[in-house]
């Protein structure tokens, strides 16, 4: 967040309080997290997608749907794809 001067980095995931209390703790409050119940956890995953894709930047995970349906979209939108495809865990075999 600090090499693009952003103030916050939305994290979306479905981890337990206890893992998102133990990465404040690590990172500090800059982290925000969707944390409205809306009752299935598919409407949870679909409003932290539109999160991701109106994001100014986004790294994703290597191997997932999830990632790779935000990718598509923000190349749909004609967002940079240097802000867009980025992941966590690259397998450089691959390059």
């Amino acid at each position: 967040a600090k090499r693009f001067g952003f103030r916050s980095v939305f994290i979306a995931t479905d981890a337990t309080a206890e893992e998102k209390d133990e990465l404040r703790s690590l990172i500090g409050d800059s982290i925000r997290f969707y944390e409205q119940d809306l009752g299935h956890p598919g409407e949870n995953a679909l409003v932290e997608q539109w999160v991701c894709i109106a994001s100014d930047y986004f790294i994703g995970t290597q191997i997932s749907r999830f990632t790779l349906n935000i990718q598509e979209e923000r190349d749909l939108l004609g967002m940079r794809k240097e802000m867009t495809w980025n992941v966590f865990c690259k397998d450089n075999a691959e390059e």
